[in-house]
C-alpha cells in the first residue's frame, strides 16, 4: 500500500535532516527511515518515522507497523550492544495536529539522571559541550558504529 506525502510537512520531505545522521532508509515507498536525532539528547539517540505522512501508529497498515516494530527491535538491540550499562526507551509523543508520525528510541546511561516528572525530560550534559564544538564527528562515529551492528545489517 503507497501512502502520499503531505505539502508542507517537515517529516515527509526530511529537509532539515543531515546525510550524515541517516543510518537506514527502506527501499519501499512506503517504508521507514531511520536517523540519528537531529537534536540528540544522549548519545545513541535514534528516530525512525514513515517516509511517507502518517500522524499516529493506527496510520499505519499492520505490515508497515510489523516492519516499523523489527526497526525499533535492531535499535534497541544494537544500542545495548553499544552501551551494555543503558537502558532503551521507546516513545512517541505527538500532540500537534498534521504532526509527521516518529518515535524515539533513547539510551538512558547510567551516567545521566532523570530529571523532571516524565523521563524524557533528561538530557546527558557531555551532549550540549559536543554540540558546541565537534559534534559531526563524534555523531559520524555513532552511526557508523551502529550501521555496522549484525542487527541493523539484516534489516536489508
Amino acid at each position: 500500500m503507497e501512502k502520499q506525502s503531505k505539502s508542507g510537512c517537515k517529516g515527509c520531505t526530511l529537509e532539515e535532516l543531515e546525510n550524515y545522521k541517516i543510518i537506514h532508509r527502506d527501499k519501499e515507498k512506503s517504508g521507514f527511515i531511520l536517523n540519528y536525532a537531529m537534536d540528540p539528547e544522549v548519545d545513541g539517540h535514534l528516530v525512525v518515522q514513515p517516509t511517507f505522512h502518517a500522524e499516529q501508529l493506527s496510520d499505519l497498515c499492520e505490515d508497515q507497523a510489523e516492519r516499523l516494530m523489527r526497526i525499533i527491535w535492531a535499535c534497541c538491540k544494537t544500542l545495548e550492544e553499544l552501551f551494555p550499562s543503558s537502558k532503551v526507551y521507546v516513545y512517541s509523543l505527538n500532540e500537534k495536529k498534521d504532526y509527521h508520525f516518529h518515535v524515539h528510541i533513547k539510551p538512558k546511561h547510567e551516567n545521566v539522571a532523570v530529571k523532571g516528572p516524565c523521563f524524557v525530560n533528561w538530557k546527558d550534559p557531555e551532549i550540549e559541550k559536543m554540540a558546541k564544538t565537534s559534534a559531526k564527528s563524534h555523531f559520524e562515529e555513532i552511526v557508523k558504529r551502529i550501521k555496522d551492528n549484525k542487527y541493523m545489517r539484516r534489516l536489508g
